[in-house]
């Protein structure tokens, strides 16, 4: 598939960055260039801000009824499930996503984020990559929405430092979530983080294991481990745990790597070569601190280019080593525990956004899910997710919550009109005999 220059949209144009510069993005597959992109920078961003400005202040959508709004936004998720096939095939190209996955549940799933667009219909005043194309073709009016692409010290910082822009959503790492809210702190911007993950799948012995191993090969190894709710932490308790751990390494072994467009792959290629190498680092790091790569490790020997990196496993895992403790975008380790361990062990890491419980204990399941310090725990199944419930973790993992109603808490101004009624009795100050 040919893909042309990727340009910035900004007041539902396609343009060029103002200094005329270029980056190349990579098909990790091959590590052959896709296209080149428009590098942005602060000038760039600024134009975005203020066409965005002007569509919030002066333009047409802020003076139209909710449901107006809310068909605009619908429209983009019908042009989403209309242009799936294309945007499947660009996702895989540009990730390395399996197109199993990316086509299978991913595309419609972010056609189901704008059919939330509902949502903007229900605001009561209470008395008591691809995607810009789309937009385009939405036709909402210019400047609601914009894209500038760029570096996180270039393009991200400067719209961090607007003034005009007045909130910030990031998702990804947690370092720079950090730097972002250091860097917003001046213009006192809202924010809200979602970053990392370390995320525990928790395995009692008394738990469904056939289910739970499905769900913890599924949550360690789909999107090619590289998402923040990977199941990255595999807590299995120790009665169990010879016999679970054999079934668990087999399944991993046996996982299809290959071209993520052959709809038999389970698993494709990492993102980039500098996350190839982080990730083989960590690798060579499990060894240094004493644990076993029990499975794989390297890169398969019948794909030698591109950032193919087998499906790893390490054991022999203690709860202090660092592979335990960071987050890798990778490989999954594999710990033991005894019962009274089992929230210690889950617990003691600096990030709090997702956990997996598997027990049939049902005592047991509420005390453990209630505990654990994470944002979203699921209890005998893998991430199944109402896109309604609030999306986001505790600690390191993140600021703030999104999803349904509790987007609308963040994105939104909420403004308290008193109007009187009658006429009521009002305190006369300063009143002398």
């Amino acid at each position: 598939m040919r893909v042309g220059p990727v340009r910035h949209f900004i007041g539902n144009e396609f343009v060029e960055s103002q200094s005329g510069r270029t980056f190349s993005t990579l098909n990790p597959t091959t590590n052959e260039v896709i296209t080149e992109v428009a590098e942005g920078n602060e000038v760039d961003v600024d134009r975005a801000v203020q066409a965005a400005w002007k569509a919030f202040h002066e333009g047409p959508w802020p003076r139209m009824r909710a449901e107006e709004r809310a068909g605009y936004l619908r429209r983009v998720g019908e042009l989403i499930l209309k242009h799936a096939e294309e945007i499947g095939v660009l996702e895989v190209l540009d990730t390395g996503t399996p197109i199993s996955q990316a086509g299978g549940t991913q595309i419609p799933r972010a056609a189901e984020n704008f059919f939330f667009a509902e949502m903007a219909s229900r605001i009561l005043g209470i008395t008591y990559m691809k995607l810009a194309e789309i937009i385009q073709e939405a036709d909402l009016p210019p400047g609601v929405s914009n894209v500038v692409q760029g570096y996180g010290e270039t393009a991200g910082a400067a719209l961090v430092a607007h003034p005009q822009a007045s909130l910030i959503s990031f998702t990804g790492e947690s370092r720079t979530g950090v730097e972002i809210l250091r860097n917003a702190a001046p213009t006192l911007k809202r924010c809200s983080m979602e970053l990392g993950g370390k995320n525990p799948t928790i395995v009692f012995a008394d738990a469904d294991l056939d289910r739970a191993l499905d769900a913890a090969v599924f949550m360690g190894y789909s999107l090619n481990g590289e998402r923040c709710t990977s199941g990255s932490r595999l807590l299995v308790e120790r009665q169990v745990y010879d016999t679970f751990l054999e079934r668990f390494a087999a399944r991993v072994q046996a996982l299809r790597v290959g071209d993520p467009f052959d709809p038999a792959t389970e698993v494709g290629p990492l993102i980039h070569p500098e996350h190839w190498q982080r990730v083989r680092g960590y690798v060579e790091l499990a060894r240094a601190e004493g644990a076993t790569v029990l499975v794989g490790g390297d890169r398969p020997e019948n794909l030698s280019h591109g950032n193919y990196l087998q499906p790893t496993l390490i054991v022999d895992v203690r709860p202090e080593m660092r592979v335990a403790r960071e987050e890798i975008f990778g490989p999954v380790v594999v710990i033991p525990f005894e019962e009274e361990e089992a929230l210690r062990i889950a617990n003691g890491v600096r990030y709090g956004l997702a956990a997996y419980l598997w027990t049939r204990e049902v005592h047991r399941a509420h005390r453990i899910a209630q505990a654990l310090e994470a944002g979203m725990v699921w209890v005998n199944s893998h991430n199944v997710r109402d896109l309604r419930t609030p999306f986001g973790g505790m600690k390191h993992s993140g600021i703030g919550r999104e999803g349904g109603e509790f987007s609308f808490e963040f994105y939104c101004e909420y403004q308290t009109i008193h109007v009187a009624l009658g006429g009521h009795a009002i305190p006369r100050m300063g009143m002398r005999a």
